[in-house]
């Protein structure tokens, strides 16, 4: 009975956020609350309605449920719009959206589905919802606007929600936007139509459609051909960097809609929280520890700002920690291994790092166990990558196939690791140099954090090393090799490429992180364990004071290039 009552209480609660929109024709705006609002409505009840459906237990697993479903279940609205031929209001999206995530959550409910809650860890739950308010007020009040950043997802927004394409003219004079998959996109689409911002951000599509129409051949050449002639003449592009200053960014400028932007981020970065302390606790971490470095990793200057602005960051460290997570258990996730697969790589395609790390380490194991079983758990997760970057590749393909190489495949991909450096008309260097990377990263962390997580990462690598001929080796030294092999393989590719930016070593920050927790639980000598959370302590303490002064005056945190 109890069981019956905590469904129908929760369905109730789904419907919530829908309400005030549907009903009384009230959106968001702008603000901290107008943030909380949207990252509710666009990602957290749709998802919380897809950890309903049947499944496995486990953050990472319902993690993997909720996060796809909130993604099928906006798509499908706009969808159902696009085909009905109807505008996608705040009104009409509201309620089929709230409609699609009511019949979910029903359904799972139906099937036994379990509402999803802190019942075994209500820590990370807490800190969840504590790490989405603080995200919401850095992307409201902290933040300002960030054009390589928020100017480009909410760029793609018109396109999607009207044509189910991500037409829009980019800084670098393309037609269409192909620079990243699509995952953190479709959500942004639809906060931005639940509100009201659609129209606000349609400059970007005027303008594409607009050179379009000027540029489009008598004759349009087929798919391949288009493809190929891509790759022939990469370097003959149009361009149009002064019809994007004038039709796109000064409009922009004028008219940012951060709140609509950021809030699928406000989200994700609470996810991030839940993840992060589930997996630490699942490690061995007291809830102190957990705590501690939680808390550490939430206000993080670097990461607190790219969690909250509209960029790819928070989403790819829920994607990563996600995969990585299902990845080390003796089946690798199974049906939600695949899943996390497919949703990192529709995240971002530097979901390379984890699937090398998870390949190499499940190799390493094989080769020292003498068995191929060792192998097997990294299966779903592989194919899961491929099957998500197939489908990425499949539509761009279709879509724009000249604007798919040379935005993707060429200048986000091949290019970034051409061996020169990137200049300047002028001919400076645009980057920093890889010393002078990795100096700017330690700094924005600050000396005590990086020293201590690049300590926690060696000893969890060393640790998984003397266990690897293990032939039934346990979860947590295939965690702890993962973990190392994820920092390592990241550190690498991100020190030679040619676009060096500390925004891809923040990347290595979530495994780091659960490595630092491992080994505060790890350790065995009291005293010296006091020292690691009094060092935690201080970290915390060197961020807030951060935070502060971001909030009087965020050029206080200089970036080498751009945010």
């Amino acid at each position: 009975m109890a069981g019956a009552l905590t469904r129908v209480l929760f369905l109730a609660a789904l419907a919530v956020p829908y309400l005030p929109i549907v009903l009384l024709g009230r959106v968001p705006g702008e603000g901290w609350l107008a943030g909380v609002w949207l990252a509710l409505a666009g990602v957290a009840m749709p998802g919380a309605a897809g950890a309903m459906l049947p499944g496995g237990s486990g953050t990472a697993r319902w993690f993997v449920r909720a996060i796809g479903a909130a993604v099928l279940l906006n798509v499908g609205v706009a969808v159902t719009l696009r085909v009905a031929g109807l505008e996608p209001g705040p009104r009409v999206f509201a309620a089929l959206l709230g409609f699609a995530t009511l019949t979910t959550g029903a359904w799972g409910a139906s099937w036994g589905g379990r509402v999803p809650g802190p019942r075994r860890e209500p820590g990370a739950w807490i800190f969840g919802v504590l790490a989405l308010l603080f995200a919401a007020w850095m992307g409201t009040s902290v933040v300002p606007p960030l054009e390589d950043q928020d100017s480009e997802v909410q760029g793609t927004a018109f396109g999607l929600v009207h044509d189910l394409e991500p037409l829009c003219l980019t800084n670098r004079s393309t037609l269409y936007f192909f620079a990243h998959p699509p995952l953190l996109h479709a959500l942004n689409a639809a906060t931005l139509a639940l509100g009201d911002d659609l129209e606000a951000v349609r400059p970007p599509y005027d303008a594409a459609v607009t050179a379009r129409d000027q540029q489009r051949p008598r004759v349009a050449p087929g798919r391949l051909e288009a493809a190929v002639r891509a790759f022939r003449e990469r370097d003959r592009r149009a361009d149009r960097s002064f019809q994007w200053y004038h039709d796109v960014y000064q409009p922009f400028l004028a008219t940012p809609v951060l709140t609509a932007t950021r809030a699928p981020n406000f989200a994700l970065a609470g996810t991030v929280a839940v993840l992060l302390f589930a997996w630490m606790r699942r490690l061995g971490a007291s809830p102190l520890d957990a705590s501690l470095v939680t808390v550490t990793y939430v206000t993080l200057p670097e990461i607190a700002v790219r969690s909250a602005y509209g960029g790819y960051y928070a989403l790819t460290a829920a994607t990563f920690l996600a995969a990585t997570r299902l990845a080390t258990g003796r089946v690798g996730g199974a049906r939600s291994g695949y899943g996390a697969g497919v949703l990192a790589a529709l995240a971002n395609q530097k979901a390379l790092v984890p699937g090398a790390a998870v390949g190499a380490w499940r190799v390493a194991r094989a080769v020292a166990a003498r068995t191929p079983r060792a192998f097997a758990p990294a299966v779903p997760l592989l194919l899961g990558l491929a099957i998500g970057t197939l489908a990425f590749w499949v539509w761009g393909l279709w879509i724009a196939p000249a604007e798919f190489v040379a935005d993707h495949l060429l200048e986000h991909g091949v290019g970034r690791f051409s061996g020169g450096e990137v200049l300047t008309r002028a001919g400076k260097a645009v980057y920093p140099s890889r010393p002078a990377l990795w100096l700017e990263f330690a700094s924005h962390m600050g000396w005590g954090w990086t020293l201590l997580a690049g300590v926690a990462v060696a000893a969890a690598g060393v640790a998984a090393a003397r266990s690897l001929r293990a032939t039934e080796g346990s979860e947590r030294t295939d965690a702890l090799g993962t973990l190392s092999l994820w920092v390592l393989v990241g550190a690498v590719l991100f020190t030679l490429t040619d676009w060096r930016q500390t925004k891809h070593l923040c990347l290595l920050v979530p495994a780091a992180s659960v490595a630092l927790g491992w080994g505060l639980g790890a350790l065995r000598v009291a005293w010296l364990r006091i020292v690691v959370r009094v060092a935690l302590l201080a970290s915390i303490a060197w961020n807030v004071a951060w935070i502060a002064r971001l909030a009087g005056d965020f050029s206080s945190l200089s970036i080498s290039t751009v945010w």
